[in-house]
């Protein structure tokens, strides 16, 4: 959580690796965060309350960004893709995302090589080319209602379960979530 712009470039460098690169014109913000560690990848709740941009540095890791609400934009290279209701975006680690003022969002971090791993033990065979996704993905077909239905069953768990039986339900789940991806 943060509330002036000093606090938030702190959480933005320390938590996000990113870099604040449009900040608020205003002292005042309200500014929160969540997250949770599956048993391979991470879940991030990010609203900011005021437009601004950040730019993350690479990593080795695939980000789903899902609109909780307003809409956002994600640079991939100089390649706007927007995040809205009806449609996410797929990206590298190493993007700029813009956050309009009452843009909230859901994303998912998988670590490339566990997806390289997965994809692998699916097909048979060692994959030894790096991954590409496509960056847009509408959220109206078959594939990405599935994978939309359980990041929020995923979500509801998470809300609403007791520690002990958490971590078994959410490996479980986020196992679903990985074969939807």
């Amino acid at each position: 959580r943060a509330s002036n712009l000093d606090d938030l470039l702190q959480v933005v460098e320390s938590k996000l690796d990113a870099k604040l690169l449009q900040a608020p014109g205003s002292v005042s913000i309200d500014a929160f965060a969540n997250s949770c560690k599956l048993p391979t990848s991470q879940l991030w709740f990010c609203s900011y309350g005021t437009p601004l941009s950040l730019r993350f540095a690479d990593a080795d890791y695939v980000r789903l960004q899902f609109a909780h609400s307003g809409a956002g934009r994600t640079f991939i290279g100089n390649t706007p893709v927007s995040i809205t209701a009806t449609q996410c975006c797929v990206s590298p680690a190493d993007a700029t995302i813009e956050f309009a003022e009452q843009f909230q969002q859901i994303v998912w971090r998988v670590d490339s090589t566990v997806l390289t791993r997965k994809l692998g033990a699916l097909l048979g065979f060692p994959i030894v080319q790096k991954l590409n996704f496509e960056n847009v993905l509408a959220l109206n077909n078959q594939r990405a209602g599935g994978l939309s239905a359980i990041l929020n069953c995923i979500l509801l768990h998470l809300a609403k379960s007791n520690p002990q039986t958490r971590d078994f339900v959410l490996e479980e789940l986020e196992q679903a979530l990985d074969r939807k991806s």
